[in-house]
């Protein structure tokens, strides 16, 4: 490595596992009213209902307008 390469690349590499620098990250917040599970509920249905909606606009549209190729449209 040339120059001051060697500087650049240490700097980028997390400190030795025996350091007094490593130190272990707190603990994430425990989540006590379920907010978390709400809310991945909540994203979750908000995908699959209008997904659904539009799989089964098909079966519908067939069943409304028998003779038309409504999935080609």
């Amino acid at each position: 490595m040339a120059g001051g390469d060697e500087e650049a690349t240490t700097a980028l590499l997390p400190p030795p596992a025996g350091s007094a620098e490593a130190e272990r990250p707190p603990p994430p917040p425990a989540d006590r009213l379920g907010v978390g599970y709400l809310i991945f509920f909540t994203l979750g249905a908000g995908f699959l209902l209008p997904w659904n909606a539009y799989i089964t606009a098909v079966d519908y549209f067939s069943y409304l307008y028998p003779g038309a190729p409504v999935d080609r449209v």
